[in-house]
């Protein structure tokens, strides 16, 4: 974790992850992939696939699952109940 609001309703972090699957509900998050490559499936179909450098942001309540084929870095904002901040 960089950091964290006082209240614990907002951090920004830097994490990594190794190939795998990762059943995940997101909301309210801002990000950028640093390294690795990244699939992120939505129950309604819609696929959303990064790589280095992409930016991406998931709206409150999106429920995902996101599929890493490659190991996977990446920095991150997230807020329990802001709107998503701009990239």
């Amino acid at each position: 974790m960089l950091w964290e609001r006082e209240d614990g309703s907002e951090v920004g972090a830097v994490w990594e992850m190794t190939p795998g699957v990762l059943d995940d509900v997101q909301g309210n998050e801002a990000f950028v992939i640093v390294s690795g490559r990244s699939r992120v499936d939505f129950p309604d179909g819609r696929v959303l696939e990064f790589g280095p450098g992409d930016a991406g942001v998931l709206a409150p309540g999106d429920t995902s699952a996101g599929r890493r084929w490659r190991r996977c870095a990446r920095s991150s904002s997230s807020a329990s109940d802001e709107p998503p901040h701009p990239i």
